[in-house]
């Protein structure tokens, strides 16, 4: 098994283990996490073709790559990852988020593809809770579901202003959220 993969299995083991703890762990019903993600899976990734599963694997693994690039506390890496999405949005391929794009045109919630890009959604957050846990989060779900919120807003408002600047002032708005959340009993 390589690195992707065993990281991945993790993940996966820390889902589960969050499913079965229950919905309070969960953060929403438990019943809404099963109605919306087939048997067989478990969080973070609903059933999914092999190309959007690289896709969704592929963005992970550059994110992670980016973060990994300095030698950062666990604190400041979880800041990085605003630093990340400045940086995807400043450059000549951002178009706003795909996901979210898909989502809207599919609406259904039902529908393979609203699944496959709330997938991304929910693994993301996922990346963002690990990161909110080794940074000493007191309440690391919260946190993340907090800066994820942070994140789609910025991306939405700079691709709808052709701006920077919302996602400037997410980044600013994490790091208080961040620092409150280490504080926070």
């Amino acid at each position: 098994m390589n690195k992707v993969e065993a990281q991945r299995q993790k993940e996966i083991q820390q889902a589960e283990e969050l499913l079965f703890a229950g919905p309070q762990a969960l953060g929403f019903a438990k019943g809404l996490f099963l109605g919306h993600f087939v048997a067989d899976w478990v969080m973070p990734y609903p059933r999914m073709p092999a190309a959007q599963q690289t896709e969704l694997d592929k963005s992970l693994i550059e994110l992670r790559q980016f973060l990994d690039a300095e030698n950062r506390s666990p604190e400041k890496r979880l800041e990085a990852v605003f630093d990340w999405l400045i940086a995807w949005i400043r450059s000549k391929r951002f178009r706003g988020c795909a996901f979210v794009k898909a989502m809207a045109e599919y609406q259904d919630l039902d529908d393979p593809i609203h699944r496959a890009a709330l997938a991304h959604k929910v693994a993301l957050t996922a990346e963002i809770r690990r990161l909110a846990i080794a940074a000493g989060s007191q309440k690391p779900r919260n946190l993340s579901e907090q800066l994820s919120l942070l994140w789609e807003g910025a991306i939405v408002r700079s691709h709808a202003f052709g701006d920077v600047t919302p996602a400037l002032r997410a980044r600013e708005a994490a790091k208080i959220l961040i620092r409150a959340s280490r504080r926070s009993h």
